[in-house]
């Protein structure tokens, strides 16, 4: 059976360990910066975290360090762009682009007619002729009253 000293003893080695386990300074696994104290390049205070919070394994590490490799593991399995995503990120800008060129187009497009040059003389023959020709016959057959006439 133990003593109450050798309990207490026990004890206080206990809290010893738990009290030096608790003051010891966690680092990132990556850039070695401490937690509580400000990041080594960014000046912010560090904050351990996972990397995969689904991962119950993955090592802590600041948010600098987590954020970069978020954006590693994201560009290895986004090796071709979708072109939904460029869509949905660019579509105003396409949309309104293209309104802008159909609408301006045709401000580029029409301009003014240049100064008038020298008509160009139309030449009187064939059917033009023949149409002068027929309407002078008409005219004279009503002058002259010819046949055809009902009363």
């Amino acid at each position: 059976m133990k003593t109450l000293e050798t309990v207490l003893a026990e004890l206080s080695e206990t809290l010893d360990e738990i009290n030096n386990n608790n003051s010891k300074a966690e680092k990132c696994s990556r850039c070695g910066a401490v937690e509580g104290e400000p990041h080594p390049t960014r000046g912010f205070e560090v904050i351990l975290q996972p990397i995969h919070k689904h991962k119950a394994d993955s090592p802590e590490v600041c948010v600098i360090c987590r954020l970069d490799q978020l954006k590693r593991d994201a560009m290895e399995t986004n090796t071709k762009p979708n072109p939904m995503n460029i869509l949905r990120q660019y579509g105003l800008i396409i949309f309104f682009g293209i309104i802008a060129v159909l609408f301006f187009s045709g401000m580029i497009m029409a301009q003014p007619p240049g100064l008038p040059g020298s008509p160009s003389q139309a030449p009187i023959d064939g059917g033009l002729g023949l149409l002068a020709a027929a309407g002078g016959a008409y005219a004279i057959k009503k002058l002259r009253g010819g046949k055809g006439k009902t009363k």
